[in-house]
């Protein structure tokens, strides 16, 4: 399932949106648009004027838009592009996104600077390097450590990544899956629902 579908997958469960998966499906990351506002994929043209595209880029902007509306950072910018890689990184993850938010509202409390001494684990996701250092590093373009978690996308992709692992290994059952991210701490899907709830 190619990227576009599983984001208009995750929009449309997540959000209630509807808008037919093969108009998600024709637009392919490598479009480029063209001055006679096209846009070509490979052999295949997209006309960007019709009604379609145009819904497909509300759809998109309305997404973000809403998941932004519930990250707790007083920045607009920042909200529209942590939800951009979250809404991404989930999609590919096949997790729900709001899930991720609340991860990262209780592991970092939206600090992407945030560092637990104990673990040690970094950034927005609170990863700990030393046991997922380079497990994802095809899926975020980097290894996880001290530095490169403080980087906002990278820590959610990697989030995303290791919840969506945890997701899978539990079959989608929301505790088992939280709890096997924290590695099963007493109390802790409990707290990250109630920040999904809060």
């Amino acid at each position: 399932m190619s990227l576009s579908t599983r984001i208009a997958s995750c929009i449309l469960l997540c959000f209630g949106a509807w808008l037919p998966l093969s108009t998600y499906s024709s637009v392919a990351p490598s479009s480029t648009l063209v001055p006679d506002g096209t846009s070509k994929t490979g052999s295949a043209t997209l006309d960007t004027t019709s009604h379609t595209y145009l819904e497909l880029l509300d759809e998109d902007q309305l997404a973000v838009r809403r998941l932004a509306a519930t990250i707790e950072v007083a920045d607009p910018g920042v909200r529209n592009t942590w939800a951009e890689h979250i809404l991404r990184y989930s999609a590919q993850s096949s997790i729900p996104p709001q899930l991720l938010v609340a991860i990262i509202q209780h592991e970092s409390r939206y600090d992407s600077l945030a560092v637990n001494r104990s673990d040690p684990s970094y950034g927005l996701t609170q990863v700990m390097p030393f046991f997922w250092h380079s497990v994802f590093t095809r899926e975020c373009g980097s290894v996880a450590d001290s530095v490169t978690l403080r980087n906002p996308r990278i820590a959610i992709c990697y989030g995303a990544n290791v919840f969506g692992w945890c997701w899978d290994r539990h079959e989608g059952d929301t505790i088992p899956a939280l709890q096997c991210y924290n590695g099963n701490g007493e109390g802790y899907a409990q707290r990250v629902l109630e920040a999904l709830d809060g």
